[in-house]
């Protein structure tokens, strides 16, 4: 006898969609977090993700782009404030780095559209740049952003309507399998049966057995650069972007609820643990941000702030969305390796299809690492 079909543990975007999408499937749902829902701990927090079309990161994620937008969009009808919002995106590069060159591949190959444009074109088409004819622009019409906060209220709000319980603020001590179930403990002593069990904890996945070897944590510090009052800042006027020279790498987007600019570097090793992990962060840090925006932008901030946040990364940048290899009917969502919130609505889907239909995406399988 079980309490539940399926406990989930790990109530980020991942987690949040997945309780959806099972319980759509009539599966009897738990829900369960540490923490609240939408909180500063995890991977899933903060106000705003990139989303893009010409995604160098491979042609593969075009359909879970295009279902996600479409099922972030029909979220967006039911609370009336846009989730994802339409703005273009840019992929920017010096000749024959590897991101421009791998976002028109994506293109081509899913014939996508988009137009080249060198540098000092496309700055005079979006203002807040300042950049020389040396570098060529990938502009793509239909990236946009995803407001985070505003679609995890509301994955948590259509779980909630599709009959999943919710349990925040809830540790579970430990968890076992016997013969055909799974067995959490909480805390507290409660003890919960489930005929499945999913992790979608994801920083906090390092800590698994299974897993410890194929995950690696991330200290990413995001800063946020202030434009009050300059127009050609904001997202009516700037498409998000990512940008690639010989040096640095960065990634952008224009927050539409403020008059700031996000500004994320993808350079050096930042490795830690979520354990050890320092939240705290320095000026001194956001210097290379501040050069940045110095060397590229027509107008500088008035003034710059940083914010921590754990991100979690498989060997390949590819995604972990399968079944344990040693637990029976135990199931894995994570590895989201830094652009899972944009693609939560189809991850969920892919995770219900793990647990009910014992079907898993090849390109997400935990066995692609097998050495043997």
């Amino acid at each position: 006898m079980t309490d539940y079909d399926v406990v989930v543990i790990g109530l980020g975007c991942a987690g949040l969609a997945a309780c959806t999408e099972l319980a759509k499937r009539d599966k009897k749902v738990l829900g369960i977090d540490k923490y609240r829902i939408v909180n500063d701990y995890g991977s899933s927090h903060g106000d705003i993700r990139l989303f893009r079309f010409a995604y160098h990161e491979g042609k593969e994620y075009i359909p879970l782009l295009y279902e996600s937008r479409d099922k972030w969009n029909s979220l967006t009808e039911e609370q009336n404030k846009p989730i994802f919002e339409q703005n273009g995106s840019a992929t920017i590069g010096e000749t024959n780095t590897g991101k421009l060159n791998a976002a028109q591949k994506t293109c081509e190959s899913a014939d996508i559209e988009y137009t080249l444009y060198n540098g000092a074109e496309f700055s005079e088409m979006f203002p807040m740049w300042d950049l020389s004819e040396d570098f060529t622009v990938l502009y793509q019409q239909d990236g946009g952003i995803v407001h985070s906060r505003r679609g995890l209220h509301e994955l948590k709000s259509q779980a909630i309507k599709n009959g999943v319980t919710i349990q925040t603020q809830t540790n579970v001590r430990n968890w076992e399998q016997d013969t055909e179930n799974v067995k959490v403990t909480l805390d507290t002593g409660k003890k919960i049966a489930a005929e499945s069990l999913v992790f979608t904890t994801g920083p906090w996945a390092e800590d698994i057995d299974e897993l410890k070897d194929l995950l690696t944590v991330e200290r990413h510090l995001v800063s946020f650069l202030d434009y009050p009052n300059t127009p050609e800042f904001s997202s009516s006027k700037a498409p998000v972007w990512v940008y690639e020279d010989k040096s640095s790498q960065f990634y952008s987007a224009p927050d539409t609820d403020s008059s700031q600019v996000k500004l994320g570097n993808l350079d050096g090793d930042r490795q830690t643990t979520i354990d050890s992990i320092n939240r705290n962060w320095s000026y001194a840090e956001l210097a290379p941000e501040a050069n940045f925006s110095r060397k590229t932008f027509s107008k500088q901030p008035e003034s710059i702030t940083g914010e921590v946040c754990p991100l979690t990364h498989t060997p390949d940048g590819n995604f972990i969305i399968d079944s344990s290899n040693t637990h029976k009917n135990v199931f894995y969502g994570v590895g989201l390796s830094g652009h899972g919130l944009k693609l939560a609505p189809a991850i969920g889907r892919l995770i219900a299809d793990c647990v009910v239909d014992k079907h898993t995406n090849e390109m997400f399988s935990l066995n692609r690492f097998s050495t043997s």
